[in-house]
């Protein structure tokens, strides 16, 4: 007895503004040489008007190539497919004379045709660990594919993920943090964000929470008419005000202990971030990796300038460093590198 699988697929990007996108290979068709039986296909993709090339890969699979000559707003692809699960005899196959024993060497005159299957990749330690574990004595064909099978599905574990929605692969979305002051207890969300992020419209920032991209701590979805308390953290998803890529690598850090860090700045990187667009900055990069402290910066140093600036942990050590500061006790020393001659008049 056979079961029939219907599958639904959804790939949708939403963009804050009209971009321009490449074609697009979309690799969502089954192989024409899938034992598992297809009752019906179907791929619609949005927005129109594009153009499509179906094409073939050299393994046989099936890629579908759009083209959109304009610049769009979203990007839709959607799949629908039904399969005939039929239980079928995965040793329904038979081996060559010349492959009964393993491990055994292809015809020459098959090199050429086979070259895309026999090129090597790169391997990682894990990856060479376990194929170094595999014994090279010889053995029929057939009980070195059972006993490798074996140990994959033995060996490697599978995470399997039934719950509906968004699915992350070990990474989190990209969102920006911002802990409600004192002062916005009480406000609606979209008039909080207004009053943050002044170069953004309201109806702009409507629009990106409607979208369910502004969460609480607890992961809830929030509404512009959500009422917002002060010292609670938002995580605002919003393109432009998110980061739209991963952060940098953090500066080199010269000093740390548990109340204090000292980080080399490079040079292009602002120390503290100025305006409503996201970049990542030296004080953001702090609270991602320490966010259980109260991370600050006791004084700055310009985007273009490269050098020593102290961060402290907690408050208390904050205000005692820049006090220090601002009573001449920490000496600061600047180098400036000239080209030419320069006139000391």
């Amino acid at each position: 007895m056979s079961i029939k699988a219907s599958i639904y697929h959804l790939t949708h990007y939403l963009y804050d503004r009209a971009v321009t996108i490449g074609p697009q290979l979309i690799r969502l068709r089954p192989a024409p040489h899938s034992r598992t039986k297809i009752l019906s296909f179907s791929l619609e993709v949005n927005p129109q008007p594009h153009f499509l090339n179906h094409q073939q890969d050299p393994y046989g699979n099936w890629l579908a190539r759009y083209v959109f000559p304009d610049p769009v707003r979203e990007l839709k692809i959607e799949v629908q497919l039904t399969a005939d699960l039929t239980v079928y005899n995965p040793f329904d196959f038979f081996i060559e004379e010349t492959a009964l024993e393993w491990p055994f060497s292809y015809p020459a005159e098959f090199t050429d045709d086979l070259q895309i299957y026999l090129r090597k990749e790169g391997s990682g330690p894990l990856l060479k660990k376990w194929l170094n574990s595999i014994g090279h004595q010889p053995k029929p064909t057939v009980d070195f594919l059972v006993e490798i099978n074996q140990r994959i599905a033995s060996e490697i574990r599978y995470v399997i993920r039934m719950e509906p929605g968004v699915q992350s692969m070990g990474t989190e979305p990209l969102t920006r943090r911002l802990v409600v002051p004192e002062r916005g207890n009480g406000m609606r969300l979209d008039r909080l964000l207004n009053a943050f992020f002044k170069d953004w419209s309201r109806s702009e920032l409507v629009k990106g929470i409607k979208k369910g991209l502004v969460t609480d701590d607890t992961g809830r979805v929030l509404r512009p008419s959500s009422v917002v308390r002060g010292g609670m953290t938002l995580h605002i998803g919003i393109p432009g005000i998110a980061p739209t890529e991963p952060p940098p690598p953090y500066p080199e850090i010269v000093f740390e202990d548990d109340r204090l860090v000292v980080v080399n700045k490079p040079s292009r990187m602002m120390a503290h971030p100025a305006g409503s667009q996201f970049v990542w900055s030296l004080i953001g990069l702090s609270r991602t990796r320490w966010p259980e402290a109260e991370m600050d910066l006791c004084h700055r140093l310009d985007r273009d300038t490269s050098g020593l600036l102290v961060l402290t942990k907690d408050k208390d050590a904050n205000q005692y460093i820049k006090r220090a500061f601002k009573e001449g006790l920490v000496r600061k020393e600047y180098l400036a590198i000239c080209k030419g001659q320069i006139s000391w008049e």
